[in-house]
């Protein structure tokens, strides 16, 4: 997770690049073919950076609400925990 993370690192700005077209595509596969070398950290980068296009809007929304509502679970546990914590006082 580290090596992915790292490599992401490395390889946005060309990937910026090349899709503001400040890049060729041919120039900003051998950047990142120089920045990540290992074949089956750049499958991983890729199949990242794939599901993460593939992501539609009302998906993101969708997420949104779910972290919402897990945080107010998480509010309302947590409020739980402390009048139980209170009452053995």
């Amino acid at each position: 997770m580290l090596r992915l993370k790292a490599a992401r690192h490395k390889t946005d700005p060309v990937l910026t690049k090349v899709l503001r077209n400040e890049l060729s595509v041919a120039d900003g596969a051998q950047k990142v073919k120089r920045l990540v070398p290992d074949k089956e950290l750049m499958r991983e980068l890729f199949g990242l950076l794939e599901q993460t296009y593939k992501t539609t809007p009302e998906q993101v929304a969708e997420q949104r609400r779910d972290i919402r509502q897990r945080e107010r679970e998480l509010k309302r546990s947590e409020q739980l925990h402390e009048a139980a914590k209170a009452n053995l006082k």
